[in-house]
């Protein structure tokens, strides 16, 4: 993992020292990147979504259906303020961070990462 990025809006001001501070301790190596969101959510969301589900490429964990995040889809509505839809945000800012990849040409059994160095963390909540 050679980066996190961490939305540094509101309370999240403090989390990058945070977090570096546990990466050191933990003994890894990873750069915290942060990131100051001025776009309204609506539109984060929208954008970061829209390209991926044109192309069916959303994919998600079994776990993810015991979560709200499947119902947040189906009930979003980009101009109502009353939906639920922190869950949308999380991963429109995670996408909207992570490059897009073109699947067609790969040979997808050559490597099983997309990264050399590639490896699985698991962080408590």
């Amino acid at each position: 993992m050679p980066s996190v990025t961490v939305e540094i809006n509101g309370i999240g001001k403090f989390l990058p020292a945070i977090l570096r501070r546990e990466i050191r301790a933990s003994g890894h190596h990873a750069a915290v990147l942060e990131y100051a969101n001025r776009m309204p959510k609506a539109q984060r969301i929208l954008e970061a979504f829209d390209a991926v589900l044109a192309a069916r490429a959303l994919s998600v964990a079994a776990s993810v259906k015991q979560t709200p995040f499947i119902s947040e889809m189906r009930e979003w509505r980009p101009m109502s303020r009353n939906g639920r839809d922190d869950g949308l945000d999380a991963v429109a800012g995670a996408l909207s961070q992570e490059p897009i990849r073109i699947a067609q040409g790969i040979n997808k059994a050559s490597r099983k990462n997309w990264s050399p160095t590639a490896q699985i963390y698991k962080a408590k909540t």
